[in-house]
């Protein structure tokens, strides 16, 4: 969603930015592709950087996402505390 809202607020313009958010659609894509023998939270751990492009976001936007990825971050540490996700 990150990747489709920057290039929604500032287009194609930035051309680093452009290819760094390719490279990270694509890190996050390949694992979803490949089905069942590849771990999700430890592949989408290499979408970190992305952060980096939230410095050109509104504020309001970043705590909207922000309060959006709540949820999952709450069941991912419940799962990671239980052993599941280790």
């Amino acid at each position: 969603s990150c990747i489709v809202v920057y290039l929604l607020i500032c287009g194609w313009r930035d051309r680093v930015a452009t290819l760094g958010l390719l490279v990270a659609g694509a890190y996050w894509l390949f694992p979803l592709m490949m089905g069942l023998g590849v771990s999700l939270y430890r592949a989408e751990s290499l979408l970190v950087p992305i952060v980096l492009l939230l410095r050109r976001f509104p504020t309001g936007l970043i705590a909207l996402l922000t309060l959006a990825e709540l949820p999952l971050f709450v069941t991912m540490t419940e799962l990671f505390a239980a052993g599941v996700l280790v």
